[in-house]
């Protein structure tokens, strides 16, 4: 998916209500952190291992 395509998927999603910035992760973080869940396979505590802060 090229980034302008990623940007306007984000822009849709925001706009419908579906995602919001939050006070510690953006619209644009929680659908990159989405995405990874759907394209790859293995455990969600990978997952949220990854994207977790330390």
């Amino acid at each position: 998916m090229s980034s302008a395509t990623f940007v306007q998927l984000k822009e849709l999603m925001v706009t419908q209500g579906h995602i919001t910035d939050s006070r510690n992760t953006s619209a644009l973080e929680q659908l990159a952190m989405f995405m990874r869940v759907l394209t790859h396979s293995g455990s969600i505590v990978t997952s949220q291992n990854i994207f977790s802060t330390p």
